[in-house]
């Protein structure tokens, strides 16, 4: 019985812990001073900049199953949440990859910093101020070719 007691709470807290902050500096506040790995990338869809913020998974609040991914944000140019899905990973992550016009495998994105996304909030950067925007397969080969001798 106490197993199934920590699992329940642990599953609690780790769905309170993914839901997101409904503005875009609250949510880069919460979780830069946090260890977590951070995707943050901007992208273009139907002529408008988003921001896609991807928090690793945080081992500090998994309860009993364990997310294939993190939770996924998307918020738009003035920094109001337009979508999520707490695991980025599975079925959820996918439509959402596929609502925003398959976002994680084909989209061109332009990774940012912490420092960036805030002044890309602020409108003090536009992507056209940032290296030139890839898919993760062009970024991933890019990387194994720059790691040859």
């Amino acid at each position: 019985m106490l197993v199934l007691y920590r699992q329940c709470l642990g599953e609690a807290r780790y769905a309170y812990s993914v839901i997101p902050e409904p503005r875009l500096r609250e949510c880069l506040a919460r979780l830069e001073p946090r260890k977590l790995r951070v995707g943050l990338q901007i992208f273009q869809h139907n002529g408008r900049e988003y921001m896609d913020v991807s928090p690793g998974v945080d081992v500090d609040n998994l309860g009993g199953a364990i997310p294939s991914s993190g939770p996924a944000y998307i918020y738009d140019r003035n920094g109001n949440l337009v979508d999520w899905v707490d695991d980025g990973g599975d079925g959820a992550g996918y439509s959402l990859s596929k609502r925003w016009g398959d976002l994680y495998f084909h989209k061109p994105t332009q990774p940012v910093s912490f420092e960036q996304a805030r002044a890309w909030l602020d409108k003090k950067l536009s992507s056209d101020q940032l290296p030139p925007a890839m898919t993760s397969n062009e970024r991933y080969r890019l990387k194994e070719e720059s790691s040859k001798p």
